[in-house]
């Protein structure tokens, strides 16, 4: 009996670390990480949003510290009863070392069996995808680009357990 496959993410990282929450003190790292890696822009830009979801109900800051330095980051915020990857970022001198995707383990840890979703440009999709992201749907951002929207669920044990008889 062939077994089902419920997800292309194994269940132990690769790398076995926990991201821990972002504290104030490393706001303006995250920011100069966090500022070319999306649209802000600037450092000033970066902070600015950094401030502003510690002040959103329900979002949280997380990092990855590697060696007593920043490699990553991540914001989760709650969206209905679905979790949001707000956004993920990877130093640019740390990418394509796994802390990206040791992020997302964390953060489907912590999502439990809350469905979690996140919005990919062009850039990111693939790296998405290749981690067992489904694709939902896209849209075009005010600038013209396409945004795509992408969840990963937890599968339900009733569910796989009904499929295997």
């Amino acid at each position: 009996m062939a077994r089902l496959q419920t997800s292309s993410i194994p269940l132990t990282p690769p790398i076995h670390r926990v991201c821990e929450p972002l504290g104030p003190e490393w706001d303006e790292i995250a920011a100069t990480i966090l500022a070319p890696c999306t649209s802000m822009g600037t450092a000033e830009a970066g902070q600015a949003a950094l401030r502003d979801l510690r002040q959103e109900d329900g979002a949280t800051l997380y990092a990855l510290i590697d060696g007593g330095a920043l490699v990553a980051a991540y914001a989760l915020r709650k969206n209905g009863l679905a979790l949001e990857i707000a956004w993920l970022v990877v130093a640019p001198d740390q990418r394509r070392r796994g802390f990206g995707r040791t992020c997302l383990h964390d953060a489907l840890r912590r999502a439990g069996k809350r469905p979690l979703v996140a919005e990919a440009d062009d850039d990111s999709l693939p790296f998405y995808r290749g981690v067992g992201f489904k694709l939902v749907g896209k849209r075009r951002a005010p600038n013209g680009s396409t945004r795509f929207r992408l969840s990963w669920h937890s599968p339900r044990p009733g569910a796989v357990e009904a499929s295997r008889t």
